[in-house]
């Protein structure tokens, strides 16, 4: 009968208890990879409507500025953040989906749908005592 040397069962001590830390930091990660999604997905969600208040803010500032000047004047402002949505128009208010801002200018009331992609600017243009809204989207540049 041979007999199993101390320095091999050590070894193959040590590697039993590696795989087991292995195994409970696996177990740890796939109870916790679902909950940090779902996180991450909330954050996004928040970033993005930061982004689209602070998009519509600078459009109300600029449509306010506008319709101060008064006729004839132009804002441009590019407004990536509300790509895809429709930004609806009314006296003195711009709104789009979870988001608003409000302004002291005079506007017809209306929707406005905002294209995907690109560069998205909204004109803001002082026209017969009211501000109007134009979107356009740049064209892609050619390389």
């Amino acid at each position: 009968m041979t007999t199993i040397p101390r320095s091999v069962c050590r070894k193959g001590q040590v590697t039993l208890e590696a795989l087991l830390v292995l195994a409970a930091f696996f177990a740890f990660l796939a109870i916790w990879a679902p909950l940090s999604e779902s996180v991450r997905e909330r954050m996004i969600q928040h970033s993005d409507g930061l982004e689209a208040s602070s998009a519509l803010s600078r459009l109300s500032y600029a449509a306010e500025e506008a319709f101060l000047l008064g006729n004839g004047n132009a804002r441009e402002v590019r407004v990536e953040a509300l790509a895809g949505k429709a930004l609806r128009v009314s006296d003195g208010n711009l709104e789009t989906d979870g988001a608003s801002a409000t302004g002291r200018f005079k506007a017809k009331d209306g929707e406005i749908a905002v294209p995907e992609g690109g560069e998205i600017t909204v004109s803001c243009c002082s026209a017969n005592g009211d501000v109007e809204f134009r979107v356009s989207t740049a064209l892609p540049s050619v390389r």
